[in-house]
């Protein structure tokens, strides 16, 4: 049995507004979430509105101000908003480092469909749905016009961690939604964010009503996303680095060596190898019967030459340029 009210949202000036709510079956009492069941959650005054204000209210509550405060709004941006989310002490931003645990789930749809189709999956659950600011008007952007835009808010029975959302919760949800919504309703992503916020029930002046349906008494349940099946989470890829595809051969200063002998050994002989350096002689620097030390100062002495070889090189270029 469905129960059907006209309220009459307060109008600026002389426009009249209309909001249309279906209540399917209120609720007896016997649910195991029903209007007296408390729910904690952030309002805010706009998108704009950096200091939320945490609520801790029933459900019945929830709804009745939510209701209440349908009004006609000139500016979307200024609508109304719900954070449905417990902060880890009140005071702070609205940051997602903030987030205690979420609370509600925030369905938003760009549907071609009705309003049946979304709310189907969701008749065992207790919800509050309405039409969005954007229902059925004209959108700058691609293929959004004139489209169906509903809302849905539903309670969780159980308060999920911040972190247990990012990293579980919102790809089990997903998964959920996937499976039950699938060609002409759009579900947009947005539900996913852990500190996502949704405007409540407004109403645009160009359209002039707002629907709204509430199922309490047909629930059977809260939803519960503890409930929902593990899903295969899917694990972010590292990017390789490019690779370079030219033919150039980039030879070390230094090859891969330790300090022991033979290695330095391996060092003279390759720095002797480098064109610049041709003119020095080997003599028994490299010979293997020199004291390391004779070694290290050869060292020294071809790393200052290659030094003096770039330092000319380098003069030389911008005496050219300077020409």
């Amino acid at each position: 049995m469905q129960n059907t009210n006209v309220l009459h949202a307060p109008p600026p000036q002389s426009q009249v507004a209309t909001a249309i709510i279906t209540t399917t079956n209120p609720w007896t009492g016997t649910q195991s979430f029903h209007d007296n069941t408390d729910i904690e959650f952030n309002t805010i005054v706009s998108k704009y509105d950096n200091n939320p204000v945490q609520r801790l209210w029933n459900w019945g509550q929830t709804k009745q101000w939510m209701l209440e405060n349908i009004a006609v709004i000139n500016n979307k941006d200024f609508q109304k908003g719900i954070w449905p989310v417990t902060m880890n002490e009140t005071g702070l931003s609205r940051l997602d480092i903030n987030i205690k645990n979420r609370t509600m789930v925030l369905f938003d749809f760009d549907s071609n469909g009705n309003i049946e189709q979304i709310l189907d999956p969701l008749s065992s659950f207790v919800y509050m749905a309405w039409t969005t600011y954007s229902h059925q008007i004209a959108s700058d952007k691609p293929g959004k016009n004139l489209t169906n835009r509903y809302r849905v808010m539903l309670p969780l029975l159980s308060p999920i961690p911040a972190n247990d959302w990012e990293t579980d919760y919102q790809f089990r949800i997903k998964d959920w939604g996937d499976s039950n919504w699938l060609g002409s309703n759009e579900l947009d992503e947005t539900y996913r964010r852990v500190g996502q916020f949704g405007y409540v029930p407004s109403i645009n002046p160009d359209k002039g009503d707002i629907q709204i349906w509430i199922n309490d008494g047909n629930a059977t349940e809260c939803m519960d996303l503890i409930t929902l099946p593990v899903c295969q989470i899917p694990v972010p890829t590292k990017k390789t680095k490019k690779q370079n595809n030219t033919n150039t051969n980039v030879v070390p200063l230094f090859p891969s060596c330790n300090t022991s002998t033979a290695n330095i050994d391996k060092v003279l002989e390759h720095l002797l190898q480098k064109p610049e350096l041709q003119h020095i002689p080997a003599n028994n620097f490299t010979s293997g019967q020199a004291a390391p030390i004779n070694r290290y100062y050869m060292a020294s002495a071809l790393i200052a030459e290659i030094v003096n070889v770039v330092v000319a090189s380098t003069v030389k270029t911008y005496a050219t340029f300077l020409a």
